[in-house]
């Protein structure tokens, strides 16, 4: 069962100010999905991958980026509303996903922010100038896979009103997703760094409806690092069987294995729980168990990989790409 509440965001929970800004848009449909995907420092995973997370794949055919473009897509089809467009936002220095053509997915463009630091509460102001007052926007984490259809929760985040709403899974846990409005996100201060959740939305929330979409369902998995994402493919391969999403759950059998198009794989090679990107090589006779083989690494005959991420380079990185 859904539930809305109002958080507190600013030490007190101040009523909108209807004077100033008006009701909360009424439309049911979406202009645009602004995709978070931007970083300022790179981990040691982002090093490793050597590309952008929305490039990594969720399958042999499919990258997280375009099930990004699929969900939107199909939601916009299914709750009755043109297919909107999606916008990668990314700082600059950022490493851009690939984006290509497909009649069945939404459409998508990079957008790089000039700014030298202009956070997430700059780069949403910025993707949402020119917008109509009343035109929703959803965003959405690029640090992240969506492990269920978006139709349902979309339609619940309409049902909320108000000027956005952020979902939230029972326990409290933030999913990275929200809705707003344009006119919304137009009024963020523009200043020399400005982060959405530290610093525009509590002033935000003087003058506009806020509230919260509970879950009791986790709707998106993190992929922030080797561990969480390897978690998330687990869940993916499982479906709607119960899946922990925690790096620490020990899972003996088998569910998935990903192999890039463009990765060597021997066919005697052993795959558990793991994914080769393109340009990598498993020799006759591996094992490889929860790890990620990055391109240009290779993973020798008979050689046991568990718990890696393997590098180009050959460095080896255990923890699941946090340093």
């Amino acid at each position: 069962m859904t539930s809305l509440a109002r958080p507190n965001l600013s030490g007190s929970q101040a009523a909108p100010d209807a004077r100033a800004d008006g009701p909360g848009p009424a439309t049911r449909s979406v202009a645009l999905v602004a995709v978070l995907a931007g970083t300022l420092r790179p981990t040691a995973w982002d090093r490793s991958i050597s590309r952008s997370i929305l490039d990594l794949p969720v399958d042999a055919r499919t990258t997280v980026l375009n099930r990004w473009r699929r969900h939107t897509a199909d939601a916009a089809r299914s709750l009755g509303f043109a297919v909107p467009s999606l916008h990668v936002l990314l700082t600059r220095g950022s490493t851009p996903p690939a984006v290509t053509d497909a009649p069945d997915l939404c459409n998508a463009s990079i957008k790089v922010d000039q700014a030298e630091f202009p956070g997430t509460g700059g780069a949403l102001r910025h993707a949402a100038l020119g917008l109509p007052d009343d035109a929703r926007v959803l965003v959405v984490s690029g640090q992240q896979v969506p492990l269920r259809p978006l139709d349902e929760l979309l339609a619940r985040l309409f049902d909320t009103g108000g000027d956005l709403a952020m979902c939230a899974t029972d326990d409290g846990l933030p999913v990275g997703l929200m809705l707003t409005s344009a006119r919304l996100l137009g009024a963020i201060r523009e200043t020399a760094f400005s982060d959405f959740k530290e610093q525009a939305l509590p002033e935000l929330a003087k003058r506009f409806d806020i509230r919260v979409l509970h879950s009791p369902r986790t709707f998106a998995a993190p992929i922030r690092t080797m561990d969480g994402y390897l978690a998330a493919l687990r869940a993916l391969a499982k479906g709607d069987r119960q899946v922990s999403l925690s790096p620490w759950t020990e899972d003996w059998s088998s569910s998935f294995s990903v192999v890039e198009p463009g990765a060597t794989v021997d066919p005697s090679a052993r795959l558990h729980d793991s994914v080769v990107l393109r340009g990598a090589v498993v020799a006759p006779g591996a094992l490889v168990v929860r790890s990620v083989v990055c391109s240009g690494a290779r993973v020798n005959a008979g050689e046991r990989l568990v718990d890696t991420l393997l590098s180009a380079r050959g460095a080896r990185t255990g923890n699941g790409g946090q340093a």
